[in-house]
């Protein structure tokens, strides 16, 4: 039973390695769910106690506005180093798993793999869009409306890529994103941006950590019964 299993790991490996090669993008072939879990849950612990502090800051002074200038630098500073820390997490994380498949893979490799040409036509209009609303509603007087629009915006574009490179385990992400967004649409004159951000983002990011939990638990199970 070893020396088949060990077989069957190794057919399995080069039938990876050979896909990858042929389609010259490594990206669609790993489960990137694995990679993402840690990182969805430490930004939705993050976006909730951050989005919590705002609260208590708003409440506390009446106005965001009010607040002494050193917590709004405070903030600033925490906001700032939370993102590069979730970002070399995220980065690091992703390093490793994809070294289970592939040793010899850079930083520099997987960011060309994933950035080919119809990937940039798919993310451009994206990233065009999320400015251009974030600038006009800004300027109406529409700023509530922000977090909402952005949730759809990025709930699309997670489902675009999706199916651009085959992910697994996005979907309950994609659907509570899409969801949350139309729902907070209509209410966000009656909640707060932060209440509207948890709500979102921040709920959506625990989705995603148990989504990907869910996935790797399925994949587990395959695993064992293909053995």
């Amino acid at each position: 039973m070893s020396d088949k299993k060990t077989r069957n790991e190794i057919l399995e490996d080069i039938r990876f390695i050979k896909e990858a090669i042929k389609n010259n993008n490594i990206i669609r072939y790993i489960p990137i769910y694995e990679g993402i879990k840690n990182v969805a849950l430490f930004s939705g612990i993050f976006i909730v106690v951050f989005c919590l502090a705002i609260i208590w800051i708003v409440d506390y002074y009446g106005s965001y506005r009010n607040a002494p200038d050193f917590i709004k630098f405070a903030a600033f500073v925490v906001l700032g180093l939370t993102l590069i820390g979730l970002a070399y997490l995220k980065i690091n994380t992703f390093l490793r798993l994809i070294r289970r498949y592939k040793e010899d893979i850079s930083l520099k490799m997987i960011i060309k793999a994933f950035h080919t040409r119809t990937m940039l036509m798919v993310m451009t209009p994206f990233l065009m869009s999320f400015v251009v609303f974030w600038i006009y509603l800004s300027i109406s007087g529409l700023s509530y409306l922000i977090v909402p629009v952005l949730a759809i915006l990025m709930a699309l574009y997670t489902v675009s890529i999706m199916v651009l490179l085959n992910f697994e385990g996005f979907l309950l992400f994609f659907v509570w994103l899409l969801l949350s967004g139309f729902l907070t649409l209509f209410i966000a004159d009656g909640i707060s941006s932060p209440v509207n951000t948890i709500i979102t983002f921040g709920i959506g990011m625990f989705v995603q950590y148990f989504s990907s939990l869910k996935s790797i638990s399925r994949k587990k199970r395959d695993k064992i019964g293909g053995e």
